[in-house]
């Protein structure tokens, strides 16, 4: 009589963290290719325990295993090669690094700005600079977001800022200057709304390290 074999406890629990991180990245919306990184190692190491579980309870296999392994990791290799060998001569052209990217917009913006706070949805870039930033814009984008899909009262706990409240939140403190370009024109038709309202003139930056006009705010007096 044929024994009824179960999967070991190892194997179950890294089919369950593939479909669970798989599930994870497709969750989000919009859901972009970079969230499926997570799972790639997580299915490298699925795919060797599968064929030790298989080489070992089916010795009569092993070629077979070892076969479509090497085949799986050729054509998953060669489909590969395009990509990396166009992402690494970025390394002989030290002007594409993002680093540097970051640190050269940067210095434009300090030519531009003296003082903070700067309201922007990449504080990354003022960070940079040695400028003051929001607390509340550390997120990037992300609470700016979440705002609107949250209780008010939750939003109000967790002092997330959004278009909804953005003229109450900058009564306290105004920004010296406010940065646009960064994201989708319609994430931030709210800041750009509210920079022409105030008076702050816009200064456009010729940089080509985002898809969108960057345009830069500052308060006239």
């Amino acid at each position: 009589k044929r024994k009824n074999k179960q999967l070991p406890p190892d194997l179950n629990l890294l089919l369950l963290l593939v479909v669970l991180m798989i599930v994870g990245a497709l969750v989000p919306t919009p859901t972009w290719y970079w969230y499926f990184y997570g799972p790639i190692p997580f299915i490298a190491l699925l795919i060797i325990t599968i064929s030790a579980y298989l080489i070992k309870n089916h010795p009569q296999k092993t070629k077979l295993v070892l076969g479509s392994v090497v085949i799986v990791t050729l054509i998953t290799t060669i489909t590969a090669i395009p990509y990396y060998k166009k992402n690494l001569t970025i390394l002989t052209q030290p002007n594409r690094w993002v680093p540097l990217q970051v640190h050269n917009f940067s210095q434009k913006l300090n030519s531009l700005i003296t003082t903070g706070p700067v309201l922007t949805l990449a504080p990354l870039f003022t960070l940079e600079t040695g400028l003051a930033t929001y607390p509340e814009f550390t997120a990037s984008p992300f609470a700016w977001r979440a705002n609107a899909l949250v209780p008010e009262n939750f939003g109000r706990q967790f002092k997330l800022v959004g278009p909804n409240n953005l003229d109450d939140f900058l009564k306290s403190r105004l920004p010296s200057a406010i940065i646009t370009g960064f994201e989708d024109p319609k994430i931030e038709a709210t800041m750009i709304e509210y920079a022409k309202k105030n008076n702050y003139q816009p200064n456009s930056l010729p940089d080509k390290i985002t898809p969108y006009p960057l345009t830069v705010w500052l308060k006239t007096n």
